[in-house]
């Protein structure tokens, strides 16, 4: 079709329209990543690296400093906070000088709590119950070595669908977080003969 000299043009040609349509999604995609709160499951997934990177470094800490050191998780909410969350400490005081006291805990990293969103809803370990309430304590070996366990976190409001398990072996440097509820399948006693 051809234009009429001087004829005004109305509209926008779908080229326009198809351009205008694509900032506004790139735009609103850019909000939506933004707002974390859109994305519950990465917080869910963030959180179960935050508490596997604190295990790993009490591990590497007990290791380098021939200390025995201790990862607490609270499953019930923490007396003077109120939530869930962990902390990690040594099993003994030490004044203001460094100078070990005696028993008790001094504090390496303190109380994290739980991010809005997320819980810890269970810890296993092998030939034992679930733990869902009180606390647990995870002792690290001088030699970096701690029990073996899964700690469950979800997030309450899809606790099915939206779940990561962190997987701590006993001897292999790590910890490993797996999306979903990952049970730890222990070998049956074979015979070789």
């Amino acid at each position: 079709m051809t234009r009429q000299p001087g004829a005004a043009s109305r509209g926008f040609t779908l080229l326009e329209i198809m351009v205008v349509v694509v900032i506004i999604g790139v735009s609103v995609g850019l909000v939506a990543i933004r707002s974390g709160s859109l994305l519950p499951q990465t917080q869910l997934q963030a959180q179960a690296e935050r508490i596997a990177g604190t295990l790993d470094q009490a591990r590497q800490q007990a290791l380098l400093e021939n200390e025995t050191i201790e990862m607490v998780l609270y499953l019930s909410p923490h007396e003077q906070h109120g939530v869930q969350g962990y902390e990690t400490r040594y099993m003994y005081e030490l004044d203001d000088d460094g100078e070990v006291v005696g028993p008790g805990h001094t504090p390496i990293i303190a109380f994290k709590p739980m991010e809005e969103g997320t819980s810890i809803r269970e810890v296993r370990v092998p030939g034992s119950a679930p733990r869902t309430d009180g606390t647990v304590n995870i002792t690290v070996s001088p030699l970096g070595r701690s029990l073996g366990l899964d700690i469950v976190i979800d997030n309450p409001d899809f606790a099915e669908t939206e779940v990561y398990t962190i997987r701590v072996d006993p001897l292999i440097p790590g910890s490993r977080v797996t999306f979903g509820n990952i049970m730890r399948v222990l070998p049956e006693d074979v015979d070789f003969r």
